[in-house]
This record gives structure tokens, sequence and C-alpha cells, in this order.
């Protein structure tokens, strides 16, 4: 075990894959992975956000229609 470690650290190139560094990761380079599908993990997430009562405005438009009214 100690020589593989001892293996491992002296001599990068006979590292696994995984620490290996020879190349670097970019916007490409990710987006190749995703659609080759040699990314280990995958996801696409979304977020919609629809307000079906904006209560904020609601009442910016009372207010401002009473400062209008007292204005007159």
């Amino acid at each position: 075990m100690l020589a593989d470690i001892e293996q491992v650290l002296l001599h990068p190139e006979h590292s696994p894959a995984a620490f290996q560094t020879a190349t670097t990761v970019g916007y490409g380079t990710t987006l190749s992975q995703l659609v080759n599908s040699t990314a280990p993990d995958k996801g696409v997430g979304l977020t919609l956000s629809i307000p079906l009562r904006n209560r904020e405005a609601q009442a910016n438009q009372v207010r401002a229609e009473l400062e209008y009214r007292q204005a007159r």
C-alpha cells in the first residue's frame, strides 16, 4: 500500500486518470463532456417565478392613488 502511494506521489504519470491534471477545464470542455456523455454527473436546473399576486405593487398603487387624490 505504501509503495503504491509513493509511486503515485513520485511519478505522477503513473497516477490514476482522476488525479492527472494535464488539461485545463473550461466552459467548452464542460459543455462538450455534457453533450458527449463523458461527464461523470449531469444536471440541468430551471427556476421559474411567476407572482400570482404582487401585493407590494398593489399596495404601492393604492398608496399612489390616495396621495394623488389628496393632492388634488
